[in-house]
């Protein structure tokens, strides 16, 4: 599993409280350097087509406009429907606190 964070902060927060237990759940934290990179995160082909491990992307502060399409294209994900999930996803491109 991939347990993609916003920054160095989180990881080490994360790693300091769980220590060893990430590697017992063969969990890797990987950053993405900010939440406006969630959804170039969440859209990776590498992440999506090339491995079986499911990726959780944690996020904080995040605004409720955002957390409802942040739900809608994972349920779409999950429900097998790719395109419809990067379409949800797309609805950020036009906010403006969003950089994609």
């Amino acid at each position: 599993m991939f347990l993609v964070v916003e920054g160095q902060h989180d990881r080490t927060v994360l790693s300091t409280i769980f220590g060893d237990e990430w590697e017992r759940i063969r969990t890797r934290i990987l950053l993405m350097q900010g939440a406006s990179q969630a959804a170039p995160v969440a859209a990776s082909e590498i992440l999506l087509e090339f491995t079986e491990a499911h990726t959780v992307i944690l996020l904080d502060n995040v605004r409720p406009r955002i957390e409802t399409i942040w739900h809608e294209a994972q349920k779409a994900s999950l429900d097998g429907h790719t395109a419809k999930a990067r379409k949800a996803l797309s609805a950020l491109e036009n906010d403006p606190g969003i950089r994609l």
